[in-house]
């Protein structure tokens, strides 16, 4: 097994969340319900962001001997990339008195609809 880099190109908006340390996940799109994407796989671990820039991420990833999985093969759908968190590096949750928090639609020639929002308070001492 040999640990290999690769980068995926992007020409949309990042999510601003995403560092370097987090892990990459691809799942392939089959079909659109109702204005959804809709997979039947569970996403698959590309591996460990090791770069970000305006036009690329790049991931490194173990390989097995036959290099990359082609990117997991989609026939006739698409890709989506997701990423997931190291829990050991982002353990805490966000600490302080106040919090504003606003959700936008960036698409508006489209209504979206939000499922479910998750709120966790801890009282502490000062």
């Amino acid at each position: 097994m040999a640990t290999t880099q690769a980068t995926v190109s992007y020409d949309y908006s990042l999510n601003t969340s995403l560092q370097i340390g987090d892990f990459l996940y691809c799942t392939c799109v089959v079909s659109t319900t109702d204005g959804f994407h809709v997979s039947t796989a569970p996403p698959l671990l590309f591996g460990e962001v090791t770069e970000i820039t305006d036009t690329y991420i790049g991931f490194s990833y173990t390989s097995f001997g036959n290099g990359l999985p082609d990117l997991i093969p989609c026939s006739g759908g698409t890709r989506f990339l997701s990423f997931g968190k190291d829990k050991a590096v982002n353990e805490t949750s966000l600490k302080g008195y106040y919090n504003s928090v606003a959700f936008l639609n960036d698409d508006n020639n489209n209504e979206a609809e939000l499922f479910m929002v998750n709120s966790e308070t801890t009282f502490s001492s000062k």
